[in-house]
């Protein structure tokens, strides 16, 4: 498999960038590594054990291009590589982005490049390594030649392949779901940690205890699915506990309350476990709150 795969160019330095350039490395791959910063490529392609590319990969000699930039550079990163020259036969282009589909690599599709996405469904910080892609789903998409050459990368990496309808909507649909959960929760989970603040534990104590919380309701959601891992006063429609719990909290994290909780309300009558009576007095109660 990495044979016939390489050489792959990463375009790009940032957390994607580095992600996947150490996975692709560690699955014994050749990696080039061309940023728009020199020394950003210089800098990731030590940390790699990859190449440092001084200009953008010469188009006859590279099959596989994998583009992990920002979506605001995406466009002109792919326009810059195409003015490269025509692709080679079997040339694959593929971008990282979940929010774009492969029509963002245009310009290379006019310079005979098979085009697609290979977008890593995971929360990757600053420096992050290839363990957060282990066993990872990739939404992928594009012509065929590029969802499969983007398959084979995967099978190299232990990556999972997430399908993906075309469509903008589609696209769009599917990456608000991402950001919902993952800086959603990250948002959620700050929420939280400000409400324990007075509570006695150190802020890491704090952040262990919630983190140990979390990874329960994940863990129960995997296993079973949202509605049987629904808990909580507005699931049982406790009124009480509901205004208890607005009453001691500032308005901005009300509001995000208010909204989780008639959520939870709703699941809670769609799984049969809260009457539509109930639901209508924490309906009326969370609105007058």
């Amino acid at each position: 498999m990495p044979a016939r795969l390489d050489p792959v160019a990463l375009l790009g330095a940032g957390a994607v960038a580095g992600a996947l350039g150490e996975a692709l490395v560690r699955a014994g791959l050749s990696v080039g590594v061309w940023a728009r910063d020199p020394a950003r490529s210089r800098r990731l392609a030590r940390r790699l054990g990859a190449r440092a590319l001084a200009r953008l990969p010469d188009p006859r000699e590279t099959r596989t291009l994998v583009l992990a930039v920002s979506d605001g550079a995406l466009e002109d990163v792919a326009r810059r590589a195409a003015r490269a020259g025509p692709a080679a036969p079997g040339a694959v282009a593929l971008h990282t982005s979940g929010y774009l589909d492969e029509g963002a690599l245009a310009a290379l599709a006019a310079v005979g490049w098979s085009t697609g996405t290979l977008h890593p469904l995971v929360s990757l910080p600053a420096r992050a390594g290839a363990a957060a892609l282990e066993g990872a789903y990739f939404a992928v998409s594009g012509v065929a030649p590029a969802r499969r050459r983007a398959r084979a990368l995967l099978t190299s990496m232990g990556g999972r392949v997430l399908r993906l309808r075309p469509g903008a909507r589609v696209r769009g649909r599917y990456h608000a779901a991402a950001a919902l959960l993952a800086g959603g929760g990250a948002a959620l989970f700050d929420a939280a940690l400000e409400l324990f603040g007075e509570t006695g534990p150190g802020e890491r104590e704090a952040r262990a205890a919630l983190a140990r919380l979390l990874r329960s309701v994940l863990e129960n959601v995997e296993r079973a699915g949202p509605r049987a891992a629904l808990t909580g006063p507005a699931a049982r429609g406790d009124l009480d506990v509901v205004a208890g719990h607005l009453a001691c909290m500032p308005r901005a994290t009300a509001e995000l309350y208010r909204a989780l909780a008639l959520r939870a309300a709703q699941m809670a009558r769609a799984r049969g476990t809260l009457s539509e009576r109930r639901l209508r007095a924490l309906r009326r109660a969370l609105g007058r709150a």
